[in-house]
């Protein structure tokens, strides 16, 4: 019982407590009946077990145990024979101490919980230990399988390595006869970009000169236009003065063709009065005449 956790013990404890009046009947019949079976009982050796009750085997060393602790491991493993020896205990307290009967029954309740407990662990950490075995072959395959992968690649790497060596010294002077191309192309380009330097210096230097003829036909433009627009404004003066002028004229013309119009009227008035005049002229000679012809009668 040395090998239980204060948990387990715990729950034996809260379970004894519980025990129903059946177990404490079926302890009772256990002690008249059971007592001449458990004195028979004779505790077999550890290391006679039979193969059924040995556990599988853990892979890795294991540190040695005593013998109290190969006996408490193999009555765990074998909960009927446990169950066996905590009835003999029971029925040599019987015997001894009578007046205890019910602290005995508790304790016989109590152990048979804790057998059921230490067999609910036991299976428990034997389902773990298959798992682990299982997760253990798992990764042992995948050891294997990468290790007859490694095997291969070191293989292929060495077969590639001489061709892959002669491939490195192709590529080396491929590179050193490229390298060799582009710099004599490098020299082109440079010798070409002095020239093209040397032609961009002339023309900014022509750019320049025409920027300042620029600037001088800008400023001859300028004031050109400022003449212009003098003139413009002087012609816009006088073609005001000149239609001024035209508007005089046209009224001095209307002025004109009304006088001449007068004249025109006055003048042949005046040839009619010299007709009359002419006439009366030729009358009064006439008559001049017809008198002077009267007198002469």
């Amino acid at each position: 019982m040395s090998m239980q956790t204060p948990k387990a013990r715990t729950a034996s404890v809260e379970v004894t407590q519980r025990t129903s009046p059946s177990t404490a009947k079926t302890a009772r019949k256990l002690r008249t009946s059971g007592t001449a079976e458990v004195d028979s009982v004779s505790f077999p050796n550890p290391a006679s077990r039979t193969p059924k009750d040995r556990s599988p085997k853990v892979i890795g060393r294991r540190s040695p145990q005593s013998p109290a602790i190969e006996v408490a491991l193999f009555l765990l493993k074998s909960p009927q024979m446990l169950l066996r020896c905590s009835l003999f205990l029971f029925c040599k307290t019987q015997q001894k101490r009578p007046g205890r009967m019910s602290a005995l029954e508790d304790q016989l309740a109590q152990l048979q919980e804790e057998v059921r407990a230490a067999k609910e662990q036991l299976s428990l950490s034997e389902s773990l230990k298959e798992t682990s075995q299982q997760e253990a072959d798992e990764v042992k395959k995948q050891l294997a399988a990468m290790s007859e992968k490694l095997e291969k690649t070191e293989k292929q790497l060495i077969e590639r390595s001489d061709s892959e060596e002669a491939r490195f010294l192709e590529l080396r002077k491929i590179s050193q006869d490229k390298d060799l191309e582009w710099q004599s192309e490098l020299e082109v380009v440079r010798k070409q970009h002095e020239l093209d330097s040397a032609a961009l210096a002339s023309s900014l230097n022509e750019i320049q000169k025409l920027k300042l003829q620029l600037d001088r036909v800008a400023d001859s433009e300028a004031i050109q236009v400022r003449h212009a627009e003098s003139a413009h404004a002087e012609t816009e003066s006088l073609r005001v003065q000149l239609k001024e002028t035209l508007t005089l004229l046209e009224k001095l013309q209307n002025q004109l063709n009304k006088s001449k119009e007068s004249e025109a009227a006055v003048l042949e008035e005046v040839s009619k009065a010299q007709l009359e005049l002419e006439v009366a002229k030729m009358t009064g000679n006439t008559l001049r005449s017809e008198g002077l012809k009267a007198m002469e009668a």
